[in-house]
C-alpha cells in the first residue's frame, strides 16, 4: 500500500481545502493508495465566520507540524498544499522531507507572490525563490487554474497537470427556468464568507440603478449580514446541506473579485457551483472565472461598475438569454467538471506516479 500524507494549511471548513482535498478523497478509490490529511490549522465553523486564528495556535501548530514530520515518516508520497510552513525558507523546509519521498505539489492560489513581489530585504533574500524550488523538486505538480498552469510551465514542462477544484454533487439539482420577468422578483445571488463580502461593494451603484427598472432582490449565502447595498437583500447562513437549495433559487450568479496578483490564482469555486446548478454567471475575468466562463456564451465578464450594470441588465431583460446560458453552463459542467471526470483525471495523475 502506498501511503500518501496530505499537508494542507486549513481543515474542511476552508473552501479551498474542502474542494481540493476533502471532497475528492470521499470519492477517490484507488486500492494502491492510502490517504491521510493533516491540516496545519484544523479549521472550524468559527474560523469560517471570522477567518482568524488565535496567536497561540499560530505558534504551536507550526511547531507541532515540524515535530510530526521529523519523528514520523510513514508515508511514501507527500501531497503538499503549496508549502509546508509560511515564511520559512525552502532550504529549511526541504530538510523535513526525506529525499526518497515523492512529492505532489498542489498550487491552488497565488499567495506565493507575497514572496516574489515583496519589498522586504529578508523576503527577497530568503523566500523569493521558495516556490520555484518546490516546483523544481516536485515529482508531479497539480495546478488548479490555467494561470497557475502557465506559470509553472514557464519553469518546467514535465508532469504538470491542470485539475479544477471539485464540487460536492450530492445536492445538485438542475435548475428549470420557467418564470418570466414580470411574474416574480429576479434573484441575483452570491455565495461566500463574511471575509469576502467586501468584494460585493463594486455592485452597490449597479444594483441600485437596476432596482429602479427591474423587480430584483439580492440573496447572500454565508456573507456578512451587516452588508447593505441599498436593495432588498436576503441573508442565509452557509451550511453544506443547504447551500445548494439556496443556489437553486438564484436566477443569476455573481462572482466579483479584485483584479490583483493574489486573485490571479482564484479557483472559481463559486462559479463552478453556479454552473453545476445551471445558472448564468457574471464574473470578474480573473483566475478561475476567466477559465470557466466564455464571454456571451455561458456568462459575462465584468470589471467595472458599468460592466456589472450592463451585463446584469442584459440577463434581466431576457429570460431566453438566461435559459440559453443556463443550459450551456449545466452542459459544460457535466462534460468538463463533473465528479466523474475529475476523479478520472486524479486517478491518472496518481497512476503516473507508480510508473
Amino acid at each position: 500500500m502506498n501511503r500518501v500524507l496530505i499537508l494542507t494549511k486549513y481543515g474542511e471548513w476552508n473552501e479551498q481545502s474542502r474542494n481540493r482535498f476533502y471532497y475528492p478523497l470521499e470519492k477517490f478509490n484507488i486500492k494502491k493508495f492510502q490517504f491521510r490529511i493533516e491540516p496545519l490549522f484544523p479549521s472550524s465553523k468559527n474560523f469560517y465566520t471570522s477567518y482568524s486564528i488565535n496567536t497561540i495556535p499560530r505558534i504551536y501548530q507550526p511547531i507541532k507540524r515540524i515535530i510530526k514530520l521529523v519523528l514520523n515518516s510513514d508515508y511514501e508520497f507527500l501531497w503538499l498544499d503549496t508549502e509546508i510552513l509560511e515564511m520559512i525558507p525552502y532550504e529549511w523546509e526541504s530538510l523535513l522531507i526525506p529525499l526518497e519521498k515523492k512529492i505532489i505539489l498542489d498550487l491552488g492560489d497565488s499567495k506565493f507572490f507575497k514572496y516574489t513581489k515583496s519589498d522586504s530585504i529578508f523576503t527577497q533574500k530568503f523566500l523569493a525563490k521558495k516556490i520555484y524550488s518546490w516546483i523544481y523538486r516536485a515529482d508531479t505538480i497539480i495546478t488548479r487554474n490555467q494561470y497557475l498552469e502557465n506559470f509553472v510551465l514557464k519553469i518546467r514542462e514535465d508532469n504538470v497537470y491542470y485539475l479544477p477544484p471539485f464540487t460536492n454533487q450530492l445536492y445538485y439539482r438542475e435548475k428549470k427556468i420557467i418564470e418570466t420577468l414580470k411574474e416574480k422578483e429576479n434573484c441575483i445571488g452570491w455565495v461566500g464568507s463574511p471575509y469576502t463580502t467586501r468584494f460585493l461593494e463594486i455592485l452597490r451603484e449597479p444594483l441600485k440603478e437596476l432596482n429602479r427598472v427591474f423587480p430584483i432582490k439580492l440573496k447572500i449565502v454565508g456573507g456578512d449580514t451587516e452588508l447593505d447595498l441599498g436593495i432588498k437583500t436576503e441573508f442565509f447562513e452557509w451550511e453544506i446541506e443547504t447551500e445548494w437549495t439556496c443556489i437553486s433559487e438564484m436566477d443569476i450568479g455573481i462572482n466579483p473579485i479584485p483584479k490583483n496578483l493574489r486573485e490571479t490564482g482564484n479557483l472559481g469555486i463559486r462559479v463552478l457551483k453556479y454552473m453545476a446548478m445551471g445558472i448564468p454567471v457574471v464574473t470578474t475575468p480573473v483566475g478561475g472565472g476567466r477559465d470557466l466562463i466564455e464571454e456571451e456564451v455561458n456568462g459575462f465578464y465584468a470589471s467595472t461598475s458599468d460592466d456589472w450594470y450592463l451585463s446584469l441588465r442584459r440577463l434581466l431583460e431576457s429570460t431566453e438569454l438566461r435559459e440559453k446560458m443556463s443550459i450551456e453552463n449545466r452542459t459544460r459542467f457535466e462534460t468538463r467538471y463533473s465528479e466523474e471526470i475529475l476523479i478520472q483525471k486524479l486517478s491518472e495523475i496518481f497512476g503516473s506516479l507508480l510508473k
